[in-house]
């Protein structure tokens, strides 16, 4: 019973991690949907710009085929989120056995972002937290009891027995129609005959209760890998989305630069188109480096079987 309960808990924590995984690539297509969406117009603004400059002759038909090619590329990617999305959406129905999910988890909304996490040293013991270990420990509870049930039936055993037996007659005897016969004795078995297949009994016992303790050293390996790979990739996706953070700003800021020196006529409306393609391009690795983090969160949940190890106390 305690095996089935670990096996309900690790489908439990499965199903968890996949529903948030799910619902982070919903959101993240749709966001990426949007960025790609203004990309597209941004590069049309610059295609136009440069067919301008063409006729002016400030540009050379090589500078505005670049252009049309990057403005083709921009609306080839603007059609992937839409595959994406309708993914994520019958992932999300077949996950939560719905028909259609409930509209507000299909509704277009912000990215999910996580706040300042991070997790403080992951004491062993907590590893038995992951419902593999706990089976695996299990076993090996029961491989030991049936090898001691097994080394018990070599020895001969003595027990204390007793019948009662009772009977009648269908005809005659009528004053007395019922005669019981009872006794009480000891009750001795020796194994002697059968001996020798009980002991092999024990020794494919003992093997078994090895093979158990194996499956457990290597249940308590497997677990430690995962969860020390979960928490590293943690911390690899909280660097990126850091830097890619900091490359949103930096180019944010250029492109208000860039904005300010058109206001005084430094700079034409293909530079300032260019520094916002450069900003939203920032911004969707930005969006993809939200959508990392957000996976490797939802990893580390999984690789500790549904519980999280504790937080830093800041």
């Amino acid at each position: 019973m305690q095996a089935a309960e670990n096996d309900i808990a690790a489908a439990r924590a499965t199903l968890i991690a996949e529903v948030a995984r799910t619902y982070i690539d919903l959101c993240a297509a749709q966001t990426r949907a949007n960025l790609l969406d203004g990309a597209v117009d941004l590069r049309h603004q610059n295609a136009e710009l440069g067919k301008l400059r063409l006729r002016l002759n400030l540009a050379t038909p090589a500078e505005q085929d670049k252009l049309d090619t990057e403005l083709a590329q921009a609306q080839a990617e603007a059609t992937e989120p839409a595959q994406a999305t309708a993914q994520a959406q019958a992932a999300l129905s077949v996950l939560l056995a719905e028909q259609t999910p409930d509209d507000d988890l299909l509704a277009p909304g912000a990215q999910p972002q996580l706040g300042t996490i991070a997790f403080a040293q992951t004491p062993a013991v907590l590893l038995r937290t992951r419902p593999e270990i706990r089976k695996a420990e299990l076993d090996v509870l029961r491989a030991a009891g049936e090898l001691g049930i097994a080394r018990a039936d070599l020895w001969p055993k003595l027990a204390l027995g007793g019948f009662l037996t009772s009977s009648t007659r269908m005809v005659g005897d009528v004053d007395r129609p019922n005669k019981a016969i009872g006794g009480v004795g000891p009750i001795i078995q020796i194994p002697i005959f059968d001996w020798g297949m009980r002991r092999d009994v024990v020794n494919a016992r003992e093997a078994a209760l090895q093979a158990a303790v194996l499956g457990y050293k290597q249940a308590v390996l497997e677990g430690v890998a995962e969860a020390e790979s979960a928490l590293a990739q943690w911390r690899r996706t909280q660097a990126q989305l850091a830097a890619a953070g900091a490359s949103v700003l930096a180019m944010n800021r250029g492109a208000e630069r860039t904005r300010n020196l058109q206001k005084i006529g430094l700079a034409d409306k293909s530079d300032a188109a260019g520094a916002q393609i450069g900003a939203a391009q920032a911004q969707l690795s930005y969006t993809l480096a939200q959508r990392e983090t957000a996976i490797a969160f939802i990893a580390v949940y999984k690789s500790f079987g549904g519980a999280l190890p504790p937080l830093e106390m800041r």
